[in-house]
């Protein structure tokens, strides 16, 4: 059973080391619900480009790569998600939503599935083509 928010562990770290949020890998050993939402970004990253978003042997190497995502992200906005081309703006929105630093800025799970994203036509099968290249509706939008 998942602990409540905020619940500490003895452990410093909880999860894989590419995977850890911004505060896991400062020493929080504070765990809740932006912490999978952080990793839940992460491998929305790896499945869109098919490598790890965050590739390094230390903990301090990979803060050091979260924080230059970070600054990629203020500097350029969701112009940094240009390598994927594919995915839309509203993808790029929620991809930036799930990996902000700020743990309270971060998205819920439930300001997520409220984006548009998923709640405007992404589901006709036409725009789901466009977006997911191979994609074939197992049912029709009606």
């Amino acid at each position: 059973p998942m602990k409540p928010a905020g619940t500490p562990y003895p452990e410093r770290r909880v999860g894989t080391m590419q995977y850890c949020s911004p505060e896991q890998l400062m020493g929080s050993r504070r765990y809740g619900p932006a912490v999978d939402i952080w990793a839940l970004g992460c491998v929305m990253a790896e499945l869109l480009t098919g490598q790890p978003l965050f590739e390094a042997d230390t903990e301090e190497d990979v803060l050091q790569q979260v924080r230059d995502l970070r600054d990629e992200l203020s500097a350029s906005g969701l112009h940094t998600f240009d390598v994927l081309p594919e995915l839309s703006q509203a993808g790029r929105e929620v991809l930036a939503g799930l990996l902000r630093f700020d743990p309270d800025e971060r998205l819920t799970a439930a300001d997520a599935l409220q984006h548009r994203w998923f709640t405007e036509d992404a589901k006709s099968p036409a725009v789901a083509e466009a977006e997911f290249p191979g994609f074939v509706p197992l049912f029709s939008a009606a």
